[in-house]
């Protein structure tokens, strides 16, 4: 399934983006919803999403910047900009930035679903995966890769880097310097996206408590786990668990 995350500092916006998109019906999964640009910029180093959906004009940084921010760094990801303003010079910009489609507000179910179908043509097939995007160098077989794998088949247990160092018998210090390099997260920060990545699921299927669920993806305590899972989906996982709940 492919990623989004949505940019709005109006909590409303946001949740008529969720509405009128139709995420699910067009294979995306949210994966953090953002009200002010610097949190947007930390997300899209961690998340790596497939497409950003964001407001153009907020009360810290702006859409534009955004666009120009990811056109630079991750152009891969594709970006939507929506606005309550019909002005040429955002449009104007937005197209210099690369943006796939600008949309006035209010957002209509038309136009968006029309942005929704064309988008899909032009985006290649992805499969699901808890994990998050890896750079295109890191072979698996390689001292990343094989790292990563290990975090990937013990995410659930204590995985702290100095265990990963031995079982892969090399320098705690080098791992960590090569696997922020390499992977463009922290070891942590990769540990903890997978770990995420499967509390969604295990939340998704239900029937666990949260303190569970924690257990269950390698936290030592729930309080742990909602924080990490607030820093990574940007809601609470019971706000998480409760918009499952809703969709169906």
């Amino acid at each position: 399934m492919r990623t989004v995350i949505l940019i709005d500092d109006d909590i409303w916006a946001l949740a008529d983006m969720r509405e009128t998109f139709h995420f699910d019906r067009y294979g995306f999964e949210i994966m953090g919803e953002y009200q002010s640009a610097e949190d947007a910029v930390s997300a899209m180093e961690r998340l790596r999403p497939d497409l950003i959906i964001s407001d153009i004009c907020m009360s810290a940084g702006t859409g534009l910047d955004l666009a120009a921010l990811c056109a630079e760094k991750y152009p891969d990801t594709v970006m939507i900009l929506v606005s309550g303003h019909e002005r040429f010079d955002y449009a104007r910009e937005a197209i210099r930035q690369g943006v796939f489609a600008y949309l006035l507000k209010p957002l209509l179910d038309s136009e968006v679903a029309q942005t929704m179908e064309r988008l899909l043509k032009q985006l290649p097939e992805k499969e699901a995966d808890a994990k998050p995007a890896l750079p295109g160098n890191v072979a698996m077989d390689s001292l990343i890769g094989r790292a990563l794998s290990y975090i990937d088949e013990h995410y659930n247990v204590s995985l702290p880097l100095e265990s990963v160092a031995e079982a892969l018998f090399v320098n705690k210090s080098y791992l960590s310097d090569l696997f922020s390099k390499t992977v463009g997260m922290t070891f942590t920060q990769y540990k903890n996206t997978v770990r995420i990545g499967h509390a969604r699921e295990l939340i998704r299927k239900g029937g666990l408590s949260m303190t569970e669920v924690a257990a269950q993806t390698g936290f030592d305590s729930s309080s742990r786990f909602s924080k990490v899972f607030h820093q990574i989906e940007g809601i609470s996982p019971q706000q998480f668990q409760n918009r499952e709940r809703d969709r169906h």
